[in-house]
């Protein structure tokens, strides 16, 4: 299988781009060129767990195009499966990418199934220059995730270190999903992290209070002496 720092194949395929009679045509890598790339295969048309993953890269591919990438997705299925199963499924209908046909694309890529030669679900993240930047691959009964997708393609532009910094629920701000070790040190201090010396003092125990509200000058003679002799 390619991996990371390879150069994504050339490639020329028949691609279903709607679901009207004259909406299947050739795209090649000239197509995207000078753009980052995120490629997604999966098994098989007119199955259950793919058209989840092709909706929700549709419901994403604003904030894809956001970062001035563009989104292909694909099988080993042909262009007219392609075509029949958008027309048939709702939530396939309106899709703003293409599905090609990449018979020949996934056996170079490395991604069939090796019993039944289907595309298991790999994902590459290419770069304007056409070289793999990223690759998953899942079983194919596993979903991705696509917002995973998504901060790996903010961490990859960012070309800066990042760690895992998982994005709180509520903020929905457009920011990346991950920082640099410098940003994090920098929001850290703007939440206010408390100050070592603003601690709060451990609290005294009861024995002390006691003896404090009896007015003993030394909280000690509270305590009855204890006899050490033999």
């Amino acid at each position: 299988m390619l991996t990371v720092g390879d150069a994504f194949p050339h490639y020329s395929v028949q691609a279903c781009v709607g679901t009207g009679k004259d909406d299947v045509k050739v795209l090649t890598n000239a197509d995207y060129a000078g753009r980052w790339v995120v490629y997604f295969f999966y098994p098989k048309d007119f199955t259950f767990v793919c058209p989840t993953e092709i909706a929700e890269f549709n419901r994403q591919v604003k904030a894809f195009g956001e970062r001035d990438a563009s989104v292909v997705g694909g099988s080993t299925d042909n262009e007219y499966s392609h075509l029949a199963w958008r027309r048939s499924h709702p939530d396939l209908t309106n899709l703003a990418f293409p599905l090609i046909a990449a018979q020949k694309l996934s056996a170079e890529l490395g991604i069939l199934e090796k019993t039944e030669a289907y595309c298991l679900r790999a994902t590459f993240i290419v770069d304007p220059h056409g070289v793999i930047q990223w690759v998953d691959v899942n079983q194919g009964r596993v979903g991705r995730n696509v917002a995973e997708v998504l901060r790996v393609l903010d961490a990859l532009q960012s070309d800066e270190l990042c760690p895992c910094k998982p994005q709180a629920a509520n903020d929905r701000r457009p920011a990346r999903l991950c920082m640099s070790f410098v940003e994090q040190e920098q929001n850290d201090a703007e939440a206010g992290a408390p100050d070592a010396s603003s601690e709060a003092k451990p609290a005294e125990s009861d024995d002390l209070s006691e003896a404090s509200d009896a007015g003993l000058a030394d909280p000690s003679e509270a305590r009855p002496p204890v006899d050490l002799s033999p």
